[in-house]
């Protein structure tokens, strides 16, 4: 009768413990599907990080505010959907960090990464706090309507109501972008009607403010018009890049031939199987050994910034202002 009991008992309290490990596993592999998809979810803006926003670009506190960082802040707080167009270095990250912390009534903020949906795995993240404001950041729009099945993120945004703030590059690449969104049948005004915000340059006598502001040495900025170029070291950078070996500089000039060509994943992942082909063909040719010293210099002269899942991670200002090639390295058709 005693072990009937014991028995009885042990499997009464075996029972919780099998739900509650269950309930852990569910949770952990729904994490990972959630991460695979995005960098944010549903983050009080004002507890955002620069970091999260603007990943490896250099933030300085000073903020220079111009008119369209008004029409920004007021199209969240109207709640309309806002996009943001500019050049490289022109301050949308910047701008999007800026009015999303200073909001007077923060909002919950979803930021998506850049990448292929699969419809069987794709998960929209429940969100909790129904008495906050729900918006999602899509930076650089131009790159997200390319990849697989973008168009059920974005129509089930519209179809929740949620808020949508995106960026997105001028000139080619938003050409570029409105005729991929219309191929699926979507329309740029559709999302955000005529509330479009294009960042200007700035001129040389603000820019000069700005470096002051920063504490910033004028001499040594690589000024383009843009706050960014401010902040990032263009010229320090170029420096590096003449200094490198003919190996190195081969490397980084097979990353922007890849980068030219849009053959790259999410934000800026270089694929190494991709990059060795391009080098390859340029005439540089090594051991695991060699390369992994190449890509570790590289690395520490930061034109890498992040080396995992057998990828290399570029900042893009570097690619397109720095890296010069002597020949152009031309891409091959299968690059395996």
């Amino acid at each position: 009768m005693l072990e009937f009991a014991t028995g009885h008992v042990a499997f009464i309290l075996g029972v919780p413990v099998a739900v509650l490990i269950a309930l852990i596993g569910f949770r952990y592999r729904r994490k990972r599907r959630l991460h695979k998809y995005y960098r944010l979810i549903w983050k009080k803006s004002s507890s955002i990080k620069a970091k999260e926003i603007m990943m490896e670009r250099p933030f300085h506190k000073y903020y220079y505010p111009r008119d369209h960082d008004t029409k920004l802040a007021d199209s969240l707080t109207d709640k309309r959907n806002v996009l943001l167009v500019g050049r490289p270095l022109s301050g949308k990250s910047r701008a999007v960090y800026q009015s999303l912390t200073c909001l007077k009534k923060p909002q919950d903020v979803l930021m998506p990464r850049c990448t292929d949906i699969d419809l069987e795995t794709f998960e929209f993240p429940f969100h909790i706090r129904w008495w906050r404001q729900k918006s999602v950041f899509i930076d650089d729009l131009h790159r997200f309507v390319e990849q697989q099945n973008f168009q059920h993120l974005l129509s089930t945004c519209v179809r929740k109501s949620i808020l949508i703030l995106a960026s997105c590059r001028s000139g080619l690449e938003c050409e570029k972008m409105k005729n991929a969104m219309a191929k699926n049948n979507i329309s740029l005004e559709s999302i955000f009607g005529n509330n479009i915000i294009e960042l200007d340059r700035i001129g040389e006598e603000t820019g000069k403010e700005i470096a002051q502001e920063a504490g910033k040495d004028w001499r040594a900025i690589k000024f383009d018009g843009t706050p960014g170029s401010i902040f990032m070291p263009l010229a320090e950078m170029e420096t590096r890049f003449s200094e490198s070996t003919n190996e190195e500089r081969t490397i980084l000039r097979g990353i922007r031939s890849l980068y030219l060509c849009g053959v790259y994943q999410g934000k800026l992942f270089f694929p190494m199987k991709w990059i060795r082909v391009v080098c390859e063909k340029a005439g540089l040719d090594g051991k695991d050994l060699q390369w992994n010293s190449w890509l570790g210099n590289l690395k520490n002269k930061e034109f890498i910034f992040s080396l995992a899942n057998d990828a290399a991670q570029c900042e893009e200002a570097y690619i397109e202002n720095v890296v010069r090639p002597d020949i152009e390295i031309e891409l091959i058709d299968n690059l395996g």
